[in-house]
Order: C-alpha cells, then structure tokens, then sequence
C-alpha cells in the first residue's frame, strides 16, 4: 500500500511493527519519520537514513536507491522473525544468512532470498513479494523453522521465484555456527512518531 501511493518508508523493521490490537492477529507498520514520496523513473534518493542493520547494500554503498530498499529491509526482517538472528553480509554485500533459516519450509527460504538479493533489479518489489507462495500460504503465520528441504538442487540468491520444486537453500548458509551481526547504528535525528 506504501508503495502502491507512491511513498517509500525508509525505516522498515521490527521495532516500527505494532499490534493493533491485544489479540496479536494484525500488525502495523509505524514511524514514517524518514518517509517521502519516490514515483518510479524518478531520480533515486541519495539520503542515507534508516537502521544501519536493515538497510539495503545499495543504500550503504551511497550509490542512490529506490523503493527497493524497503524491501530488502522487509527480507530482514522476515529473516529475524523466523530465525530471531540478523543476517551478515559478506565483502560484496551479499547476505549470510542464518543456519536456522535451512530449517524453514522451502518457500519461507524462497522468500527471504528473494528479498535480500544485492541486485535491487532482481528483488522481489512489493507488489510481487505478495503474490509468494508462503505469504499465501495458511501456515505462514505458524512457521517454526522445522522442516528441511533434501533436494539436491544448488540454487543462489535471487533465482526466479518462478521455480516450484523444493529448493536445496544449504549453499547460502555458512558451514559453522552463523556470526549474528551487529546491531547498526540509528540514525534518528529530527525522527518524527506517527
């Protein structure tokens, strides 16, 4: 809906996600403190803002960004809320993601990847990311990160959401206990509370 009007949040993550209610069975998304309007075909913004261990490479790098920084912010946090550990990056941005995450059902694996490809051209954008298989799914919402795929299917970040067969995730995760990165630095000056 941000999107789709033609704004760009800017400062998505868990701690700007609340309850509506106190039956937890819908949330929002709050603080559009660093909020502003970017259209598509836009010059992209320049201005670095947000939470450092959210924010997407093409934003870090200072390069320019567009509304798909958002959403590779939402690919950390659905990482986050489905192993409780953030990813690293690597020397070329690219995501480590938790070993728990192999534990995921194929499509919440599928998901997440998706979202944190460095490649903002190849992320899922908001519009496509609703149309996933696990955010259409039933249980979704009760996903314990128990089931592990055995297919022998090598696959890398940002293959075609397209694909239907029960992909084999284990080459994006380390083969050692994962290294829980940092916590970034805010950057809230001037933050306006909505």
């Amino acid at each position: 809906h941000v999107h789709a009007s033609g704004l760009v949040h800017r400062d998505i993550k868990l701690e700007n996600m609340v309850y509506v209610n106190s039956d937890k069975e819908e949330a929002k998304l709050i603080d559009f403190g660093f909020c502003c309007y970017w259209n598509e075909g836009e010059n992209p913004m320049t201005r670095r803002c947000g939470t450092e261990v959210y924010m997407a490479p093409e934003l870090m790098r200072q390069r320019g960004y567009t509304s798909q920084a958002d959403m590779w912010s939402v690919g950390v946090t659905a990482h986050v809320l489905l192993t409780g550990e953030f990813p690293g990056r690597d020397r070329h941005w690219a995501p480590v993601l938790s070993e728990r995450l192999g534990e995921c059902s194929a499509e919440a694996q599928k998901f997440v990847a998706s979202l944190l490809t460095v490649d903002p051209a190849s992320r899922l954008t908001a519009q496509k990311a609703l149309t996933q298989k696990w955010l259409l799914s039933e249980h979704h919402g009760k996903e314990r990160c128990s089931t592990r795929c055995d297919s022998d299917v090598s696959t890398h970040i940002g293959r075609s959401s397209t694909s239907s067969a029960c992909d084999d995730f284990s080459g994006l995760f380390p083969s050692s206990k994962p290294s829980t990165a940092k916590r970034g630095k805010k950057s809230k000056i001037g933050r306006a509370h909505v």
